[in-house]
């Protein structure tokens, strides 16, 4: 990842995006794929846990890595948060996002992007959109 691989900055920097369960032909690579996501955020991101998955009934099969994890995994009632309805939503605004800025990612989230949540100081913010930035123009 483009952020992580030129930053010296130590940002927090969660990942979440929707894993499409109904392009696998079995549970068997499912779970395969399931594991090769986790393996490849835990390496990415550089943790050792904060990974996970839930079904949200607006948007489908979501995973989620980094710092933000548990907050989406936390169960209430038995009960993932990410899963409750309006709960990705909710996390989303208690994070500070603007109500119609979290409606439109949890969009896009549906869609097939990811949303990448980063807490980090202005230099790095900046950095981090600069990199972005330069990125999609060489897209």
């Amino acid at each position: 990842m483009i952020i992580r691989e030129n930053s010296a900055m130590d940002s927090k920097l969660s990942v979440l995006g929707k894993l499409d369960t109904e392009a696998f032909s079995d549970e068997t690579t499912l779970l395969n794929e399931k594991i090769s996501l986790e393996t490849h955020w835990k390496k990415t991101l550089r943790t050792t846990k904060h990974f996970g998955f839930f079904y949200n009934p607006e948007i489908g099969t979501i995973y989620i890595a980094g710092p933000l994890a548990p907050i989406f995994l936390h169960e209430v009632d038995g009960k993932k948060l990410g899963a409750m309805s309006s709960g990705p939503y909710g996390i989303l605004r208690g994070l500070d996002f603007k109500e119609e800025e979290a409606l439109r990612l949890l969009r896009t989230l549906h869609k097939g992007g990811y949303l990448i949540v980063v807490r980090a100081f202005d230099e790095e913010l900046k950095y981090i959109e600069n990199s972005l930035q330069d990125l999609d123009k060489s897209a």
